[in-house]
C-alpha cells in the first residue's frame, strides 16, 4: 500500500469514503446506527487512523454521518426521507404535496440528440438515450422533465416505472451512489413543444432547470432538463450550514 504521499492519502480517504457511501445507501449501515469504530475501520482498510478521520470528516461534511465526541460517530444522511438522493427527485423535492403528484411518461428514446447533455455527461461521439416525463397534480401538469443518460445505460430508462426513483435505479445498475448534483435554474419563456408539454401559451413564463447529477467520484450520471410552470411551482432553498437544500413548492389553487 502507498502512503506518505498527500496524493496518496487524498485517494485513500476518498476510497474509504465512497465505500461507506455505498453501505449506507444500501442499507448496510442504517439511519441512527454507529459505524465501527475508527480503529476497526483502519484496520479493515489497512490505513492509519488519520485517514479514517478525514473520510469520516468528507462524510459529515456531506451530512451524512454526524460525531458525537467521546461516543461515535453515527449515519444521519440516506435514511428513509433521503436514501434516493432528495436533492434531485423532482417527484420527492415538489414540498408537501410529493404524495399527490403524478408522474406520467411521454417518451423514451435509446438514441437522441442533445449537445448539451453529451457535453454535460462527458459523452462526446457517444450515444445518449433519453427519457420525457411529465408531473402533475390534480390534472394539472406542473414539470416537463427530460432525463438523459448514455447509451450504455439506456436499459434503466426502459425498465423506469412512473412513481419510482430514477436515481435509486441507476444507483442500483451502476453499483455506486449519486452524491452530488450541480444545477442551474433560469427563468424562460416556454419554447412551443414544452409549451404543449405543460398545457401553456407558448413565451409562458416558467422556470428551466439543468443538472448534472454525479457519483461519489465525481463521475456524471445523469442530466436532467426540467421546465417547470411559474404560476404553479416556486423554488425554496433551505440552508443548513454550508449546504443548501432546494425544495420546490406547489402553488395549489384549488386549496389556497
Amino acid at each position: 500500500m502507498v502512503r506518505g504521499t498527500e496524493t496518496a492519502g487524498r485517494l485513500r480517504y476518498f476510497t474509504i469514503a465512497e465505500e461507506i457511501r455505498r453501505r449506507i445507501a444500501s442499507g448496510s449501515y442504517t439511519y441512527e446506527t454507529a459505524l465501527p469504530s475508527q480503529a476497526s475501520l483502519a484496520e479493515e482498510f489497512d490505513t492509519t487512523v488519520m485517514t479514517v478521520r478525514q473520510a469520516l470528516k468528507t462524510l459529515e461534511m456531506d451530512g451524512l454521518i454526524e460525531t458525537r465526541h467521546g461516543v461515535g460517530s453515527f449515519v444521519t444522511g440516506l435514511n428513509e426521507d433521503h436514501r434516493e438522493f432528495t436533492l434531485s427527485s423532482f417527484r420527492q423535492a415538489l414540498g408537501s404535496h410529493a404524495a399527490e403528484v403524478v408522474t406520467e411518461v411521454v417518451f423514451r428514446r435509446r438514441r437522441t440528440d442533445c449537445t448539451a447533455a453529451s457535453r454535460a455527461l462527458e459523452a462526446a461521439g457517444t450515444t445518449v438515450s433519453a427519457i420525457g416525463r411529465r408531473r402533475s397534480i390534480r390534472s394539472t401538469v406542473l414539470v416537463f422533465q427530460i432525463s438523459y443518460v448514455v447509451g450504455a445505460y439506456s436499459d434503466v430508462l426502459f425498465q423506469y416505472r412512473p412513481g419510482h426513483s430514477l436515481y435509486a435505479a441507476l444507483n442500483a445498475y451502476l453499483d455506486t451512489v449519486i452524491t452530488q448534483a450541480d444545477e442551474r435554474i433560469t427563468a424562460i419563456g416556454a419554447p412551443d413543444a414544452v409549451a404543449l408539454e405543460l398545457s401553456v401559451a407558448p413565451g409562458a413564463p416558467c422556470l428551466f432547470s439543468e443538472r448534472v447529477s454525479k457519483d461519489a467520484a465525481g463521475r456524471p450520471v445523469l442530466f436532467d432538463q426540467a421546465y417547470m410552470r411559474s404560476d404553479a411551482v416556486e423554488l425554496s432553498l433551505h440552508r443548513n450550514g454550508k449546504s443548501a437544500y432546494p425544495t420546490y413548492l406547489i402553488h395549489d389553487k384549488e386549496n389556497s
